[in-house]
């Protein structure tokens, strides 16, 4: 029987192992190039099992477009990432940026949206912002129209 209280399987979580980082660099290698979280957790830490419900529901509303994953703190070799990232307390969060690279504790509230918001927040690779462009015309009585469009299409002349 396994401690673990994520997994793909399990609640879709995705649990991580020393293989899924570069500790030289302090890197999560296999982010696939998406912003997230990692908890760093232990099975018998009471809050760190209050949280998981959240953290599932946030990584469900998230729909892939970014991560949360964990890092179980009694899994072979983990305490070499707890260690290395300095884990003192636990639960413990840390954003995680679209390069792998461990930037920032979280230590807001322990809620999927407060999750969900300080991801968006702190995310490299946010949505731009199409820019509305506008045209402004003349009619046939020299009267000014102004017109916003998203896009525009330049029609060909023959």
């Amino acid at each position: 029987m396994s401690n673990n209280e994520y997994g793909e399987n399990k609640n879709g979580v995705r649990e991580l192992s020393i293989d899924d980082f570069d500790i030289n660099s302090n890197k999560c290698i296999t982010n696939n190039g998406k912003n997230g979280l990692i908890v760093f957790y232990q099975y018998w830490c009471p809050h760190c099992r209050d949280i998981v419900p959240e953290v599932v529901k946030a990584n469900k509303k998230l729909k892939n477009k970014h991560v949360l994953m964990a890092v179980h703190g009694d899994n072979e070799n983990n305490s070499i990432i707890f260690d290395n990232f300095q884990i003192m307390g636990i639960p413990s969060i840390k954003f995680m940026s679209s390069s792998g690279k461990i930037t920032k504790d979280y230590n807001g509230p322990r809620t999927s949206e407060s999750f969900i918001e300080f991801i968006k927040d702190n995310s490299d690779n946010k949505p731009e912002k199409k820019e509305k462009k506008t045209v402004v015309l003349k009619n046939k009585k020299n009267k000014v129209q102004i017109i916003k469009k998203k896009k525009f299409v330049k029609k060909k002349q023959f």
